[in-house]
């Protein structure tokens, strides 16, 4: 673990090689230096941060990581991040105890200054715990929901339209979801970075409505397979800021497409059609890509 200070600025480190003892040289450097003023706290990856080590964080966090600390309990959860009511950003990917209660009770009060929110993983988040950040969390501007198949459009949508200021929006591996949610995506003016991977259910219909949100940079579209040139040429005019695009593993969009992308999509850097059998494979080389598209550097995405 390191403790670093600037000004009233402190931040902590306990993950890689202090994985296991993260929690007791928390517990130490409380003792010895004391953890007023701490601004940020990183355990990713911790096995050694227990309930009892959540007591010592203050009130004065900005930023706290605890990416698959899975020792922590839900009950832990509940009764101390409720006390760090300055987060700016919390992150609690594959944290397994994390549950609708534990959303609710995080959200309680209130959350006007929480801007990243990573709950990826989190299995047993439904409706009603995203509801509940939802409600409490009006600024912000980074949310990861990646592999949470008990949410449903119903509450994606109500995200959606109560979060304007989203800039960054993870939905890796949500097959559930369909345009039911999709296409109030139009709302989300200030979006640059969307990860659909893997949503089957998304149609074109869907797509016209994210081909609205015009300040698009990233946008992966891997293994969404019921795409046809429709939606993606439209997409292709609305989203001229792309520099990433991954549609990987479909199998009827067509040149139709790759023009469309290669007229108006000049930023594109990353741009992958592995998979896309409808486009005749010497169009979709490395060197004709690369010929087609100036600032090209990749042309395999997923892997």
């Amino acid at each position: 673990m390191r403790s670093e200070r600037g000004g009233r600025a402190q931040g902590l480190s306990g993950k890689g090689q202090n994985a296991e003892k993260g929690g007791e040289r928390l517990s130490a450097l409380a003792a010895e230096e004391g953890l007023k003023g701490l601004r940020s706290a990183n355990f990713e990856f911790c096995r050694g941060l227990r309930d009892e080590h959540l007591r010592l964080l203050p009130p004065s966090l900005l930023h706290l990581n605890l990416n698959a600390c899975q020792a922590l309990s839900h009950e832990a959860l509940a009764r101390d991040l409720p006390r760090l009511n300055h987060l700016r950003a919390l992150q609690l990917y594959w944290n397994l105890n994390v549950e609708d209660a534990t959303l609710v009770a995080l959200a309680a009060g209130g959350r006007p200054d929480l801007e990243k929110l990573n709950i990826s993983g989190c299995n047993r988040v439904t409706d009603a715990g995203l509801l509940a950040v939802v409600a409490s969390c009006p600024q912000l501007r980074d949310l990861d929901l990646t592999r949470l198949r008990q949410v449903t459009d119903d509450a994606l949508s109500g995200a959606v339209l109560a979060l304007p200021r989203l800039e960054r929006l993870n939905l890796y591996a949500c097959p559930q979801l369909s345009d039911r949610s999709y296409t109030f995506f139009s709302a989300l003016q200030k979006l640059k970075f969307l990860d659909l991977c893997g949503a089957e259910n998304l149609s074109d219909g869907g797509l016209k409505a994210i081909a609205e949100c015009k300040d698009l940079e990233y946008l992966n579209l891997t293994w969404c397979v019921e795409l046809t040139d429709e939606g993606v040429v439209t997409l292709a005019r609305g989203c001229q800021l792309l520099t990433l695009f991954s549609i990987h593993g479909n199998l009827k969009i067509t040149r139709l497409s790759l023009a469309a992308l290669a007229e108006n999509c000049r930023l594109l850097q990353t741009l992958d059609l592995q998979g896309c059998a409808a486009i005749p494979a010497e169009e979709r080389s490395d060197a004709t890509l690369k010929r087609a598209f100036p600032n090209l550097k990749c042309t395999q995405y997923h892997s």
